[in-house]
């Protein structure tokens, strides 16, 4: 649910909010929905017993958001050092200490693209 009250989305999602509480507290709320780029991972189904198996399927989400937010790599707001990070990602050709500290760099990304957007 905060994923879609959150999300920049081309679908129109207020249509899910119009009859909740938040959407009666007014402008000051309905002003945020549709506005940010979520990072939206979920591991309930890294259920393995070995390492490589369980570290094998959250490379494999990790991708998939970075593969969702696409954006990021054709951007000229984005840094080609950063291009070429998530690029590695993508190919399958990041080192487990880049793997590692994906999420972090992911989100500092996100976040620096949307900081560059608002100046518009």
């Amino acid at each position: 649910m905060l994923r879609v009250f959150f999300e920049k989305s081309e679908d129109d999602t207020t249509i899910y909010f119009k009859d909740k509480k938040i959407w009666a507290y007014g402008k000051e709320y309905q002003e945020y929905q549709g506005k940010y780029p979520v990072i939206y991972v979920i591991f309930k189904d890294v259920k393995y017993e070995d390492w490589e198996s369980a570290y094998d399927l959250c490379y494999k989400i990790l991708r998939n958001e970075i593969e969702r937010h696409n954006e990021l790599l054709v951007s000229d707001r984005v840094s080609s050092y950063d291009k070429k990070y998530l690029t590695s990602i993508l190919d399958g050709e990041a080192s487990k200490m880049d793997v590692a500290c994906a999420f972090l760099n992911l989100s500092r990304v996100v976040f620096i693209l949307r900081l560059k957007n608002k100046g518009d």
